[in-house]
């Protein structure tokens, strides 16, 4: 297990190294009075007041939400695989004033190089659903302070319409297939297993996503068919709110 953990950790390096490379975070200036991002926006509301908080965002990719949480006062440590990633973390990090509050560097969740109960929230942007959730459940919650916050914005496994045309129609007839090959989305199970770690699981559904992925994965775009499909989703859950739970999209909340 540890061999073949290493050998995806490294595959995962190496694609993630491919797409940051092609980023120059260096010019953006990150505005946190303009963010329209459903889920995130639920996370941000759920924290509430991140003033003299310590973050941990894991996988953070080039660091548009370590920046963020820095923004609104945290102390932030973020780690990724991706050196491109943590490169791009910093230049962001630089050019929103933000260095001295973001701590970045290379690391993996299996050996993570923090202290116990060292944070009071622990978060990732589609990031539990690359890991073993077992290894990393136990590292997340060591350093996790008792009655901290882990949140996870995340994909969802729940849907067996998805899962099907997820394995059977992506990458054919024109459909984009994103990510790596190790990668799936996140199921129930994962979850209970992560959330073995942690006195309470509480997954959320603030946006239903569901044909908004055709303007994602197909030739189907414009900003017109992007708002009608978005409006189909919303107007589905609206109309039999059960159904959020069948979203492509979910924050995941565990508490410690």
């Amino acid at each position: 297990m540890k061999n073949d953990l290493k050998e995806i950790e490294q595959r995962e390096s190496h694609f993630y190294d491919s797409i940051y490379n092609t980023y120059d975070p260096s010019s953006q200036i990150v505005n946190i009075n303009q963010i329209n991002w459903p889920p995130f926006n639920f996370v941000l509301d759920y924290l509430g007041d991140l003033r003299g908080k310590r973050v941990l965002d894991c996988g953070c990719g080039i660091g548009w939400c370590s920046v963020v949480f820095a923004l609104k006062g945290a102390e932030v440590f973020a780690f990724d695989l991706s050196e491109k990633g943590i490169e791009g973390t910093k230049r962001l990090a630089e050019k929103n004033g933000m260095s001295r509050k973001i701590k970045a560097e290379v690391m993996s969740v299996y050996e993570l190089e923090y202290p116990d109960n060292f944070f009071d929230i622990v978060f990732g942007n589609a990031f539990l659903h690359h890991i073993d959730v077992q290894k990393g459940g136990k590292e997340i919650s060591r350093v996790l302070k008792k009655n901290g916050i882990a949140l996870f914005i995340e994909n969802s496994a729940n849907n067996k319409l998805l899962m099907w045309t997820r394995r059977n129609l992506l990458g054919k007839f024109g459909s984009k297939r994103f990510g790596t090959e190790d990668e799936m989305p996140l199921s129930e199970k994962e979850i209970k297993t992560f959330g073995s770690f942690f006195k309470k699981t509480d997954p959320h559904y603030p946006n239903f996503v569901f044909f908004q992925l055709l303007s994602h994965h197909w030739i189907l775009k414009g900003e017109i068919l992007e708002k009608t499909l978005k409006g189909f989703d919303n107007l589905i859950v609206k109309i039999i709110p059960n159904l959020s739970k069948y979203s492509f999209e979910q924050v995941a909340v565990f508490l410690k």
